[in-house]
């Protein structure tokens, strides 16, 4: 009783039929009900799921499997906010082994969901935003592998991003040595800082063979410990610029 009590998630005991018949005090406050008696008369399936079908498939593979672990669902509190929980469940059984109840605990993932809706959302802006730069940007890991190779990319090379990304080396890109020359730049305090590449003429070769200039803005891309472990450049065609000067 008092591990059932002080645990900080919420624990439960129901009955098949869709009632409580006993909680602790951190489902109650994770649900928002001000007593224990308010709380063990509601409805299981009506009052408590946001959809009372998951209900019934909690019920289903409860007798498929014995018990039910970490099942993703969306809960109501009493004033009908939702929040996300995964919900763990075993059997009640009686002489006959037969299920008479549930017990099991819900864990509250609401600001977990929120936070990876949030880098989703954010990861979908960023792709979008490299997509629809009419500048080609590449980005490399530190093998040489290409893993970004946008729309911008695949005008100003000739190449799509299917017959690169995983298959051509980023030397390849360009004429021998470049590549090389690139790096040097990158880890030197000269053009930028290390691991910064200001605005520099470089060319590039295409899937044809020829040689196109354009200006390069290139940065490393280090990890927590600061490792390097990528390297992303931004490609402008110069031939527009170049043919109007001439």
């Amino acid at each position: 009783r008092t591990l059932f009590e002080r645990v900080r998630h919420g624990l439960f005991i129901s009955s098949k039929e869709g009632r409580f018949l006993d909680c602790n005090q951190a489902l109650l406050e994770m649900l928002d009900y001000p007593t224990k008696e308010e709380f063990l008369s509601i409805d299981i399936a009506r009052d408590l799921y946001m959809d009372p079908e998951d209900r019934k498939i909690f019920q289903e593979k409860i007798e498929r499997d014995g018990y039910v672990k970490d099942m993703e669902v969306e809960f109501k509190k009493k004033n009908g906010e939702k929040i996300t929980v995964l919900l763990t469940g075993h059997p009640i059984k009686n002489e006959k082994g037969e299920t008479i109840g549930y017990q099991g605990i819900n864990l509250d993932i609401s600001e977990r969901k929120r936070i990876e809706n949030e880098l989703r959302e954010a990861n979908e802006f960023f792709m979008n935003l490299i997509e629809s730069s009419v500048d080609g940007i590449i980005a490399a890991d530190m093998k040489g592998n290409i893993f970004i190779f946008n729309k911008g990319a695949e005008a100003l090379s000739g190449y799509t991003a299917e017959e690169v990304i995983g298959k051509i080396h980023i030397t390849k890109i360009y004429p021998e040595g470049v590549a090389k020359e690139i790096m040097m730049k990158l880890r030197s305090s000269e053009y930028g800082g290390v691991g910064k590449l200001l605005p520099t003429q470089f060319n590039v070769v295409n899937k044809f063979g020829k040689e196109i200039p354009i200006q390069l803005s290139a940065t490393l891309i280090y990890d927590g410990a600061g490792k390097e472990v990528a390297s992303v450049g931004i490609f402008t065609d110069l031939r527009p610029r170049l043919m109007m000067e001439k």
